[in-house]
């Protein structure tokens, strides 16, 4: 891994651990995430319990990547901005160019808008459109959505000053990936199908998977994937998947009053004492703990409101 792209880790990680900013990277054209700044890929989720609730539907997580495009189209059109996806949430939408063209997207996100906001009227039509669409108990998505979902803007300020040198190290991250990357069509397919693989675990890391259902799903050995996935991710996928869990348990832990039970069911464990050992050797702390010494962005936002 670079030096680059651990200081693009370290960023990221500062800007969520300090101002509380529920940050996310997309990529829609497939030209980042694989080679070297394939480590980014697990900034790739919006692990807001809100997000996760609704994307339990699967329909509606292929909805949410198939929507990646118009933001494309709208960055293109008007760089920065303040918008609302199909599920009622806000944020701030950030462009990610190579010099030529838009590639992807930084997200700010895990806003609502209040009943004094003129973006209400069409949150509401949107979990409206959701639940008829998609049959989803409108109490409960309103609960949910009223719950987890932080009913303030983000400070534009703030995250202009923070977010834009994140595009520019970002599209940094990708020339060196280019630079140094082998040229050769094995390569290249190998890129890609890295990519596949780490959608697919992003959208199913809640459920069961293992190197036989990606050798089944993807038509390769598991002995491929595995070397594959290893030399490009630099972790087994077992340690991915396990990290991808963590990140959410620790957004919900801060976030939401759900017992360790419910949040290590939710994020896929079935063991409640497996999910504690696995947190504290990666955290170095007991999920309990870790509640305990750290204010959910939630609060944080209110109290700076």
């Amino acid at each position: 891994m670079r030096p680059t792209i651990n200081h693009i880790i370290a960023y990221i990680t500062f800007i969520r651990e300090r101002y509380s900013l529920a940050v996310t990277i997309h990529d829609y054209q497939r030209s980042m995430f694989s080679g070297s700044v394939g480590n980014l890929a697990k900034y790739n989720i919006h692990n807001n319990p809100y997000c996760l609730y609704v994307k339990t539907n699967r329909k509606l997580w292929d909805k949410c990547i198939q929507s990646q495009k118009k933001i494309i189209d709208k960055c293109t059109e008007c760089g920065a901005y303040y918008g609302m996806c199909h599920a009622g949430v806000c944020e701030l939408i950030y462009p990610i160019d190579n010099g030529k063209q838009i590639i992807g997207f930084v997200s700010v996100s895990g806003y609502r808008a209040d009943k004094d906001d003129e973006l209400y009227p069409r949150a509401m039509h949107k979990l409206d459109r959701l639940c008829e669409e998609f049959r989803l108990d409108r109490q409960e998505i309103m609960t949910a959505y009223e719950t987890y979902l932080i009913p303030t803007r983000p400070d534009r300020q703030l995250c202009d000053t923070l977010i834009h040198p994140l595009c520019d190290m970002l599209k940094l991250g990708l020339i060196e990936s280019v630079a140094y990357a082998p040229d050769s069509n094995r390569k290249e397919a190998s890129n890609f199908l890295y990519y596949d693989i780490i959608n697919y675990i992003n959208s199913h890391h809640n459920t069961r998977i293992d190197l036989k259902t990606l050798s089944e799903t993807f038509n390769y050995s598991e002995s491929y994937i595995s070397h594959m996935f290893k030399s490009s991710s630099g972790m087994t996928l077992n340690q991915y998947i396990n990290t991808l869990r963590i990140d959410e348990a620790k957004a919900m832990l801060n976030a939401t009053d759900m017992s360790i039970q419910e949040i290590s069911s939710i994020i896929g464990f079935n063991d409640s004492n497996y999910f504690t050992n696995v947190f504290h050797k990666l955290v170095g702390m007991s999920p309990r703990e870790y509640r305990n010494i750290n204010l959910s962005g939630y609060r944080m936002s209110e109290r700076r409101s």
